[in-house]
């Protein structure tokens, strides 16, 4: 009798716990309302969201191709939606916001992407600056000083508005006024090169000074070469370019500290000479 009752009392234990587990599972299934109103709201995440915002303007290409494949989950949870698999979409949609965030981890803290925004701003700077330098050259080279300084009254209004953007903390919207600079500049080199070589005067009073000459030359041909040919050749031949043409001037510059400027003159010559080359290469005709 105590056999029976005890089997009995398993049994209906065993029905007991199989009941209250299907009762969690049908009670932890997600409704059709709620995804939706979940797939809203992981959308807003993805595409318009402070978060969204921060990973876009980090130029983190780490965080963006996690926020890529976090779309790519979102879609399958779209997908699901409408299939009917709410518990696939409710997985789906759980991975989405998860990798959403270590999107943005990988994007750094708002402070660092202001911080890097302030720090792209300054490098384009330091290159409007060296082109006015380099178009100053040039001017000077061609007998063009007067049309140089017309160029640079242009350029004074605009490189004041990018100053003071910048100043207030808006440096995307300075970058944007060094963008129109940039190009005023780049027309301005071109149209004062006119194809033309960079011609080497006769004579020179000394060897110092026909090594300062070169070296001018040398950096006037690499800023020729990033306005000129910048955007036809690969990232990758454009800084070989300016690295081999930054080594050849710290060779010729130790050499000139040791009084050998012939050496300095012929290094920075052959240095010259194959920057052409790749301007001619890329279309951009220099004769040497």
């Amino acid at each position: 009798m105590r056999a029976i009752q005890l089997v009995s009392f398993l049994v209906l234990a065993t029905v007991g716990a199989t009941a209250a587990t299907s009762a969690m599972a049908v009670a932890a299934a997600p409704s059709p309302a709620a995804v939706a109103s979940r797939l809203a709201n992981v959308k807003r995440l993805l595409e318009v969201s402070s978060a969204a915002r921060q990973v876009e303007a980090s130029g983190s290409e780490a965080a963006m191709a996690a926020r890529e494949k976090a779309r790519e989950f979102y879609a399958i949870a779209l997908t699901a939606y409408n299939s009917g698999d709410l518990a696939l979409a409710d997985e789906m949609l759980t991975l989405a916001t998860r990798t959403m965030f270590e999107a943005v981890r990988m994007a750094g803290s708002p402070q660092a992407v202001i911080d890097k925004k302030r720090k792209d701003y300054e490098n384009f700077n330091e290159s409007i600056t060296a082109l006015r330098q380099a178009l100053g050259r040039v001017a000077q080279e061609k007998g063009r000083t007067q049309r140089a300084e017309e160029i640079s009254r242009q350029l004074d209004p605009i490189l004041a508005e990018a100053q003071r953007l910048a100043a207030e903390g808006r440096h995307d919207e300075g970058r944007e006024k060094l963008g129109v600079a940039y190009q005023i500049l780049k027309g301005a080199i071109v149209e004062l090169r006119d194809g033309d070589t960079l011609v080497k005067p006769v004579q020179f009073a000394t060897k110092a000074e026909e090594y300062q000459y070169e070296l001018g030359r040398n950096e006037t041909l690499v800023l020729l070469f990033q306005v000129m040919a910048g955007e036809k050749v690969t990232p990758e031949t454009l800084e070989r370019v300016i690295n081999e043409a930054n080594s050849a001037r710290a060779s010729a510059a130790s050499l000139a500290a040791g009084g050998d400027y012939e050496g300095g003159i012929a290094t920075l010559d052959r240095s010259s000479r194959g920057i052409g080359r790749e301007l001619n290469r890329a279309g951009v005709f220099i004769p040497m």
